[in-house]
């Protein structure tokens, strides 16, 4: 998922009283410095990707994400791994059963490989979910300094400068957000509210039952 995608969440991140005067967005992608004086506003420009990738709490999140997505795949490869040994051993019993126990065996089989991924699937819905509300977290943040940088600094709006074709470095807040958030939240893990991807998602692999030692030592050799 690009992080670019993943948090770019409005045109504005904040429009004070005199900009909503007007238009809840009064200032149009690429307006230059001097027409903005022409119009009477102070801006501020945030680029959020940079933040995002440079900020303690954005740093995690991909990282986490990045882990944990890694011990999914694992475990997904542990089950082909298991179940490949299983259909192999089945297949090897065919001449020792009648057709109908056979049939009752395979499909008791099927229906233990089907429910498995129903959860693995489901394993990986819950990652996307995490990743979904740490970035709500990252950004439910970024406004709120953005609100604080611009009563502060008496700004009548904060805007993403991916949103914008030019604007002049004088403009950029980039790194007074990223230095807020990192005193403010450090990595967002001592946060209320904060779970990790690996608890969310019910990745444990030491859950996986049964655990094939095989199968395990395979993929510890990869």
């Amino acid at each position: 998922m690009s992080a670019r995608i993943a948090i770019c969440i409005a045109t504005a991140l904040y429009c004070g009283d005199a900009a909503s005067q007007t238009s809840a967005f009064p200032l149009q992608e690429g307006v230059l410095k001097s027409d903005q004086n022409k119009l009477g506003y102070n801006i501020g420009v945030v680029d959020l990707e940079q933040t995002y990738n440079n900020s303690q709490i954005g740093r995690r999140i991909q990282s986490e994400f990045t882990n944990v997505r890694e011990q999914l795949n694992i475990q997904n490869l542990y089950f082909d791994c298991y179940f490949g040994k299983q259909e192999i051993e089945l297949a090897s019993r065919k001449p020792t059963l009648d057709a109908e126990e056979f049939g009752k065996f395979r499909s008791d089989f099927s229906e233990t490989v089907a429910s498995r991924r129903d959860i693995q699937d489901k394993k990986g819905v819950l990652l996307n979910q995490w990743y979904e509300i740490e970035v709500n977290r990252f950004r439910n943040t970024v406004l709120n300094i953005a609100k604080s940088v611009a009563y502060k600094s008496q700004l009548d709006a904060v805007i993403f400068g991916e949103q914008t074709a030019y604007y002049k470095n004088n403009l950029e807040l980039s790194q007074e957000f990223i230095q807020l958030l990192d005193n403010g939240l450090g990595d967002g893990t001592e946060e209320d509210g904060y779970v990790s991807a690996i608890t969310y998602a019910d990745l444990e692999l030491n859950a996986v039952n049964p655990l094939d030692p095989d199968c395990t030592k395979e993929l510890n050799q990869e």
